[in-house]
């Protein structure tokens, strides 16, 4: 018998221990009373009805843990929930899910999802079963059906509903209006919360747990540290809705029976802590479902992602090589590979102080740790953080995590407990504009808006903004305070050296940046830095890493000698006394002696999983390929399973009707930045350089604009679309005010993007009335032109609802735009119309008029493919591996798919969903009702 098996059957008998202590003395929440009259449309079945489309949309969004035996156990603890609380005809469901924060939800009609960052903050069943319980607080009080009944109303005026047809057409239907729909009330929100804290309580006690159990995890995940407000704070408005729920909580124990209040938690605790590490270690099995599937084809001679960190161990005996795929273990003596740690898109890895362990951080913020010797993953936990993080730093040895939040506070997390050790509020505080706050918000995470890092022994965290400093001693678990000179280092970037020294960029004079003595503060040298230098650790020895260093990323300075003694082509390298790690062009790890100038070895890394690709481009028989990351690129003979030529990375590129590859090459070193011409023989032509024209390549073209006032873009530019071969224009605008966003479409079709919050928006809508009289500041103008006979195709209006989606790009085929927004959302319009027709959930979508259908990416990396009149979900492509790219065919019959495991594949679009299985392992797994 498996040992999931065996953990399913423990986990199913702790709980049907439990049934026995069942307490139906204990009375039902005084919440489940029936709604007012109105308020709520919707039946029972039809509430199922509308969970079920609902949770199509859900799907898409979320990533659903697919296993069985781990699910099971959430699923036999809302059962024994479910016993307790009045029959209904609702289909409970119970789903374990991926989410960024940690969180629960639930859906009208019966079904609870559970994120397994809630699972890793549980302490036993008993509070876990409080999160389960106030999730169905929200079902069986029908809070759902009676927020879509409002909304419904509100939007596109309904009033009743009928059959799973009905109710799944005018769940569309608000759909499409949704960014004009009316939001719920503080007042109501906060309402709602409490009704299902109150379930929570009452039915944690009828079916035998401790209802004191949900409100410590509640006090616990919320930090409101058992705070409740009273009279005093509630008058002059200054009690938090989380003390004031916590209030409210304690309220509704006090008036539970004696029998009921004081249930004591389960003490019996060995199968909860087994399933819950296995849930949080768990990963998500990648089960195929290709319908339609015309071929599959690895490629030969993948192309290496890029390396971004490279490091020695402190004792020198091991290096780590990550990349997008994970992280490779070597050992130095002999220079060979000694195992890998399938980690895609992980945070900077590092060795632990003592080189014995590898320790890295996920972006779902899971903390692993993996023994070298055994080469096993020694422990992992989660850090549950109730807010994102702009920028995080973790120790070596994994255990803190430094996180600047977005409501630019910074707080230093113990993560084996999720404590917070120390919080500054504002930490970064400056005066930045409503835009700049957004960005911030939103960007790329690890951005460095301040300096922060941890001591090599990770004894002490140390951060800078402009305007603050934090200093904690982690042994002692107290802040401390240090001498001016080193508070002044920290405001700008950093570098220990070793753990008791610390050099640091003089912001106003960089080349007097000092090193200075740690913790003292004394100057022991300076440094000939530039003021807008980063710095960053050496593994070994009086050798600091600054970055850039001339034309290159990467250097390596001496503290001695006050000079760089190397320079890296590529973003990653490190120092251990003579011996420097690098990258080399075609993706090898080397090691050189500096002091005999020696090679002491080169190994090539076997994994080869990409990351967010710079470029790509595919020819339109699908049989050539090329591709390009941030450091290298390759092209590739998809007919003859054979890779032409790799690369340096590239910028655009393009294939011609005989597959010569036209490639634009940014500048590097000595070279300028060119177009050159890649020949199916292998042999290259360089035909003119670009140098630093404002220009991008674009399939067959070069998009270039030039201001008549000097570099920056603005006030009298022109743009003009060149023949990428022979340079001479094909299309030219010339713009009085700023530049809106132009982008070739295809072959034909040129598309201007304006805001209409600036000048030259509002000066452009000028021009259609029609379209002015429905605008808005935040809404965005789209005008979409003839390339060869510059005449105007079509203009729209992109209603934005008051900034609820944020337009990032677009793509044209045809009558119809696809519009990708923030927040992984999908737009489609018509050009004919100008009006809307479909808005779903994903990213990264194409579309083809052809096919009559566009494709997006959901969060599990699956196709969705959707009709373009409707928005109607056709059907799902499942694969084994993460999608990098995908493509159209022109006649829209077939789609191109680049997985990051580097395999390829082609679809018949046309298949039906049905037509063939999943092509490994078994059927994707479905979340197996319980029904009450």
């Amino acid at each position: 018998m498996g040992a999931a098996r065996m953990l399913l059957i423990a986990s199913v008998v702790a709980v049907l221990s439990r049934q026995s202590l069942g307490q139906q003395n204990c009375p039902l929440p005084p919440s489940l009373v029936p709604a007012q009259t109105g308020a709520n449309i919707f039946t029972e079945q039809q509430e199922v009805y509308l969970g079920d489309v609902m949770a199509e949309y859900t799907a898409q969004t979320v990533t659903i843990l697919h296993d069985d035996a781990l699910t099971e156990h959430v699923q036999e603890l809302g059962k024994q929930l479910i016993r307790y609380l009045p029959e209904s005809k609702l289909r409970f469901q119970f789903t374990l899910v991926d989410l960024p924060d940690p969180n629960a939800f639930s859906l009208p009609g019966g079904r609870v999802y559970i994120s397994r960052n809630i699972v890793a903050l549980a302490h036993n069943d008993d509070e876990l079963v409080g999160i389960v319980a106030h999730e169905l607080g929200h079902i069986v009080t029908h809070q759902g059906a009676i927020t879509m009944t409002r909304k419904l109303r509100e939007t596109i005026g309904v009033t009743q509903v009928g059959d799973a047809a009905d109710v799944s057409n005018k769940y569309h239907q608000y759909l499409e209006s949704f960014r004009r729909s009316g939001k719920k009330s503080a007042d109501e929100e906060e309402s709602h919360q409490e009704i299902a804290d109150q379930v929570a309580v009452f039915a944690v006690a009828r079916a035998g747990y401790s209802p004191q159990a949900y409100v410590e995890i509640w006090d616990r995940f919320n930090e409101t540290h058992g705070k409740t407000g009273g009279w005093f704070s509630d008058f002059f408005g200054t009690t938090k809705p989380s003390e004031r729920r916590l209030r409210e909580m304690q309220k509704n124990l006090a008036v539970l029976p004696a029998g009921c209040a004081d249930i004591r938690p389960s003490t019996d605790l060995a199968a909860f802590k087994e399933w819950q590490a296995k849930v949080v270690a768990a990963k998500d099995t990648k089960e195929e479902s290709l319908p339609g599937l015309l071929s599959r084809q690895a490629l030969p001679q993948p192309l290496r992602p890029d390396i971004y960190t490279l490091r020695f161990s402190p004792d020198g005996k091991y290096i780590l090589a990550q990349d997008d795929g994970g992280i490779h273990v070597l050992t130095r003596d002999p220079f060979a590979l000694l195992f890998f740690i399938d980690a895609p898109d992980a945070y900077t890895a590092s060795f632990s102080p003592d080189s014995r362990s590898v320790v890295f951080y996920t972006p779902s913020f899971r903390v692993e740790t993996w023994d070298i010797l055994s080469r096993e993953r020694s422990s992992v936990r989660e850090v549950l953080l109730n807010e994102p993080c702009l920028q995080t730093a973790l120790a070596r040895d994994g255990k803190s995590l430094g996180c600047l939040k977005a409501d630019l506070s910074l707080t230093l997390l113990d993560v084996a407990n999720g404590e917070t050790l120390v919080t500054k509020p504002h930490f970064l505080e400056s005066q930045i504009s409503f835009t700049m706050y957004v960005y911030m918000k939103t960007a790329e995470h690890n951005r460095h808006w301040i300096h922060m890092a941890f001591s090599p022994d990770g004894r002490y965290f140390l951060a800078g903004s402009h305007t603050q400093v934090l200093t904690y001693d982690l042994q002692e678990k107290r802040e401390i305070s240090l001498p001016g000179s080193i508070r002044d280092v920290v405001k700008g970037s950093f570098a220990f050296v070793g753990t008791d020294r610390i050099a640091g960029v003089n912001m106003f004079y960089g080349a007097n940046s000092p090193v200075l003595q740690f913790p003292q503060g004394n100057r022991t040298a300076e440094l000939p830095l530039s003021a807008t230098s980063t710095l960053g650790p050496a593994s070994h020895g009086n050798y600091v890493l600054i970055s850039p260093i001339g034309d290159h990323p990467l250097g390596i300075l001496s503290l001695d000698r006050r000079v760089a003694i190397a320079e890296f082509r590529h973003a990653a390298g490190d120092i251990y006394d003579n011996w420097i790690l690098s990258e080399r062009n075609d993706g090898e790890v080397a090691v050189f002696d500096i002091s005999t100038k020696q090679s002491l070895g080169v190994v090539q890394l076997n994994q080869a999983h990409l990351g967010r690709l710079q470029s790509e481009a595919v020819n339109p028989d699908f049989d050539h390929l090329a591709i390009s990351t941030f450091s290298r690129g390759a092209i590739w003979d998809l007919k003859r399973n054979a890779r032409m030529q790799l690369t340096r990375s590239f910028h655009g590129g393009w294939f011609a009707a005989d597959n010569s590859f036209y490639v634009d090459f940014p500048k590097f070193e000595n070279d300028e930045r060119a177009i050159w011409k890649l020949n199916a023989t292998g042999t290259a032509n360089k035909l003119y350089e670009v140098g630093e024209k404002h220009c991008r390549q674009s399939a067959a073209y070069l998009v270039c604009a030039e201001s008549k006032h000097g570099p920056l873009l603005g006030k009298d530019s022109t743009v003009e679309i060149q023949d990428l071969l022979t340079q001479k224009p094909v299309w030219t605008r010339y713009f009085p005010k700023d530049v809106p966003i132009v982008s070739l479409q295809g072959s034909q079709m040129v598309l201007l993007s304006w805001t209409l919050g600036e000048g030259s928006g509002r000066d452009e809508l000028e021009k259609f009335p029609d379209l002015k009289a429905k605008a808005e500041r935040e809404d965005y103008l789209v005008e979409v032109f003839d390339l060869s006979k510059d005449a105007l195709l079509s203009k729209l209006l992109l209603k934005t609802g008051k900034h609820s989606i944020s337009v990032e790009d677009a793509e044209i085929d045809g009558a119809w735009m696809v519009v990708r927004a923030r927040g992984e959302q999908s737009l489609v319009y018509s050009l004919a119309t100008g009006e809307e027709t479909a808005h779903v959930f994903g990213r990264n979508a194409i579309v083809s008029a052809a096919a009559g259908e566009f494709a997006a990416l959901n969060p599990s990396d699956e196709i969705s493919l959707y009709q373009l009149g409707t928005g109607s979900l056709q059907k799902q492509l499942k694969f084994s591996s993460p999608v990098a790219l995908d493509r159209f065919s022109a006649d829209g019959k077939r789609l191109f798919v680049l997985t990051r495991d580097q395999t390829a594949y082609i679809l018949d679009v046309a298949v039906s969903p049905t037509a063939s299985a999943p092509t490994n392992g078994t059927s994707a797994t479905a979340v197996t009702p319980v029904v009450h």
